[in-house]
Order: C-alpha cells, then structure tokens, then sequence
C-alpha cells in the first residue's frame, strides 16, 4: 500500500461566499459532468442555511448513536485477539469525525472517498493505519472511461477504475451505481432550493426594513416648508417612536385670510406582499428537509393527525438509518482490506464491524419470544417425566430430543398469535 500519497492543501480550492442564479446553473452543470470543485464548496455553502444543517444534524447525528460492536469471525484464539486490537485502536483508525464526514459526503454529493494513511504511533511502538477522508472537490468523475479518480500532491490517480476496482489503499462509497452516484447527490435538488430560500428571506428582510412601519406623510400649508415651524414639525415626526407627543399647528380656515393648518397621514401598505415571501420561504424550507430526510412531516404544525405524520415520518427515518448504517460497515470493511494488506495478515481474521440500526420494537418483540420459548421449554422439561412415564406405561419409545424440537414451533405460534 503506497503510503507517500498526501492529500493537497484545501486552500488551493475555490471558495464560495454567494451564488447567483447564473453560477447555480453553472456549478450543478459542472457537477453532473463529473466535476465537483465547486459542487463541494456550494454543499459547504449551503450549510448557512439552518433547514439544511438542522436536517443533517438530525440525519446524521442517529447514525453517530448506534450502538456499534466488532464481531470476530470465529472462535479462535488469533481471530478474538486481533479483534480486541482493533477494538483498543478504533477510536483513532476511524474516529467519529471521519464517520460523519463521509455519510455528509454520501448525502450531498453521492459519494465519499477516503484514503486509508498509516502513521507510526509512538505510544503503541507501531504503525497504525487511519481513515483520512478525501475533500470531494478534489475528487472528480471521468465519465469518459467511467472511473472515479482523486487529485493527490503526485497528481490524479484512479480511485475506482472503469471495471469497479478500487485503487490501493482507496476506499470508496457510493450511494448508487458507479456511473450515476453523483447523479444522486442532494445538492442537485439542494441547490436551487437553498438559493430561492436565500432571496425570499433577502427580499422578506428589505419589503419588513421599507414597509413595515407604514409611511408618514407630512402636510406642511404652501410656503411654510423652510421656515422654523415647519423644521420643527418634520423634526419631530422624524423621531416618531421615541417621542409621543407632536404638535401640530392650527391656522384659521374662516374668512379671507385662511390658511391650511399643519397635519399628517399614515399610510400602511397591504400584507400580502410580506405573506408571499414567507410562504416562499416556508416552501424552500420544507424542501430542503424533504431532500435530506425523505420526509418533512414531523416538521409542520400539529393541528390534527400529528401522530400519524409522527409515525410515517419515524418510519422513514428508519429507513435512512439503516442505509447509513450499512454504508458504515461497507466502509469498515474496506478499511480492513487495507488493514490486512498493510499488516500482511489474512485478510479473513479481521472482524466484522456492526451499527445496529434494528427499531426498539424489534428488540421488544425478539425479547418476548425468547421467553416464550424459556417458558416453553421449561414447561415441557416439568411435564416430561410423566409423559416419559405414560410411554413406558404403554411400552413405547419416547425421542425427547425430537420431542422438544417439535414442540418449540408450536409454542412459538401461539406466541405470535397472541402477538
């Protein structure tokens, strides 16, 4: 395993701090292509928005819960030591942080390549491998030849070439099939959303700053605009909010010599304008959390059938659970081919990294039928003598063993019956 390869400095690569419409266009273009650089950063980019990170927190942060356990492959001696080794170093071969990285990499962009790095370790007096997660603007896809390749400091090399191999040392998760994954990335549908919602919030905070106080309208009589009077009349309406008390001067208006008398007019425009832009920024919002999460159910109000959104949108989470917590052990498991060959070690000795993304309920009901069956068996083991008695009574043979393996399915039907 080639272990020179480093990883460029991530300040070599473009930054995004705004995006137009125009450059939406042009980086979802680049990204179907195969080219992520700025796909990457638009996916950095959009965690400005709380809907998006607050979906990805949510999305991934059950993930970062699962109970997690490595399983030897068998029995002996070298396999249940060499899994309590792994397990003693797990926390640096492949740390929270990395796993989190890559199913965000997963969700946002299709896939995630990490490169398995080895470091001498000096309080262990051994070289230890890790997983180092490859930014993905310098990842691309060579839809030419049909392979996945990484920009290194030695230049590009093939990650995952045209007939589905992985490189040395390379580790690769997709989210679907080799040619298409990228096609899968919620950035695709993210996108637009997030720069819609953007503008809607832009154009909500600028219609609020001119409109949302109304207008006031001074009436100053003809020829009286730069006078005294008047300065100290608009001088005061100018710090309405602060002052509440305004006076407006009278003039007579009978006789010859009338004259219009100071005044003012409030004038507040309609609300509709203010309603559109935040149903337009509730729309966005709620597709960003669809993209992310499958499902935005559990995210609206409650007033009526909350519990069934609640149990529809737990349903799917589940689903989404489980498909990340498959894609960590895919993930692990490449981890320790590169393991194996680092080590020269039979690669079948390794273990076998498990998340357990099985439901509670699952757990309840596994728990009810093993003690039915307890209960079963104890049953039949204090009704045996008798029955072993009756056979001999009636000179027959009695197979106990058949007799418990044929009774247990019986119990274990009226379990579920019951159920």
């Amino acid at each position: 395993m080639k272990a020179t390869t480093r990883q460029p400095a991530l300040a070599s690569t473009p930054t995004l701090s705004a995006v137009t419409v125009a450059q939406l266009r042009s980086i979802l273009r680049e990204h179907e292509s195969g080219d992520f650089t700025r796909s990457a950063g638009l996916a950095e980019l959009s965690k400005r928005s709380a809907d998006v990170s607050g979906a990805l927190e949510q999305r991934l942060a059950g993930s970062m819960g699962l109970p997690f356990e490595l399983e030897a492959p068998n029995g002996t001696t070298n396999a249940r030591g060499l899994r309590d080794r792994v397990k003693e170093r797990w926390r640096s071969v492949f740390p929270l942080g990395s796993q989190r990285t890559m199913l965000q990499d997963r969700v946002m962009l299709g896939g995630a390549i990490a490169r398995i790095t080895a470091a001498y370790d000096a309080t262990l007096d051994e070289i230890v491998p890790y997983v180092e997660r490859w930014h993905p603007s310098l990842v691309r896809f060579d839809a030419t030849y049909g392979r996945w390749e990484a920009y290194t400091a030695e230049g590009w090399v093939v990650v995952l070439n045209e007939l589905g191999r992985r490189g040395e040392g390379w580790i690769v998760s997709l989210v679907g099939d080799r040619l298409t994954s990228h096609l899968e990335g919620a950035i695709r549908a993210l996108g637009g959303s997030y720069v819609g919602q953007e503008f809607a919030q832009r154009d909500a905070r600028r219609h609020s700053e001119r409109m949302g106080q109304g207008i006031v309208e001074a009436k100053v009589p003809g020829g009286q605009a730069e006078t005294d009077e008047a300065k100290r009349y608009t001088a005061a309406l100018s710090k309405i909010g602060t002052n509440g008390l305004i006076v407006s001067p009278q003039y007579p208006d009978e006789g010859d010599d009338a004259s219009p008398s100071y005044g003012l007019e409030l004038h507040f425009p309609p609300d509709s304008g203010m309603k559109g832009l935040l149903a337009l920024d509730g729309v966005e919002a709620s597709r960003l959390r669809l993209r992310i999460l499958g499902q935005d159910t559990t995210s609206k109000d409650s007033t009526g059938g909350g519990y069934a959104r609640a149990a529809v949108g737990a349903g799917v989470r589940q689903d989404l659970l489980e498909a990340d917590a498959a894609a960590l052990g895919e993930i692990a498991s490449q981890l320790f081919d590169g393991w194996a060959l680092l080590e020269a070690r039979t690669r079948a000795l390794f273990p076998k990294a498990e998340w357990c993304a099985d439901p509670p309920e699952d757990e309840e009901r596994e728990a009810r039928t093993r003690q039915a069956n307890a209960t079963a068996t104890s049953a039949i083991a204090a009704a045996l003598p008798a029955i072993q008695a009756a056979a001999e009574a009636a000179r027959l043979t009695l197979d106990v063993r058949r007799t418990l393996e044929e009774a247990r399915p019986v119990f274990m039907e009226n379990d579920n019956a019951d159920a």
